[in-house]
């Protein structure tokens, strides 16, 4: 909620609507950390989502792990790019990204911090109007 609360007003200057579902869950790690990761992947999909558009962020338990979903309805990562976005410097060409700051290292970061607690991160789908990204992590004892 924290995070979200953040990006109102980048969203709300992109003309994006941020909406979060958010069941309670619990997960441990350092918070520092998980803000940051949930920051970045917020933040993108605000930044590269079209006018208008709309970021859902949800958390749920998935069997035995938490689940946190992020989707978007921007322009949706192509597939030869799929494999490569979580590597450092790397950035998708053609969605007028380059205007948009930064330099390639957001993505990383989440796949290190992710990692880091144990967790994964996918993209679950993506095409032409959205992508929604997965992140699992082993549920708190």
């Amino acid at each position: 909620e924290r995070v979200v609360g953040r990006l109102t007003k980048l969203a709300a200057d992109a003309d994006v609507e941020v909406h979060l579902k958010a069941e309670p869950v619990t997960v441990q790690g350092n918070e520092t950390l998980l803000k940051q990761m949930i920051y970045n992947l917020v933040e993108n999909a605000i930044k590269y989502n079209r006018t208008g558009g709309r970021v859902s962020v949800a958390t749920s338990m998935c069997d035995d792990k938490v689940c946190v979903s992020i989707s978007d309805t921007g322009y949706g990562v192509p597939d030869e790019f799929r494999d490569h976005i979580f590597q450092p410097f790397f950035r998708v060409d053609g969605s007028g990204n380059r205007t948009l700051g930064g330099i390639g290292l957001g993505l990383s970061l989440v796949w290190e911090i992710i990692h880091l607690h144990g967790g994964t991160v996918m993209i679950s789908e993506s095409n032409e109007n959205g992508t929604v990204l997965l992140l699992e992590f082993p549920r708190a004892v």
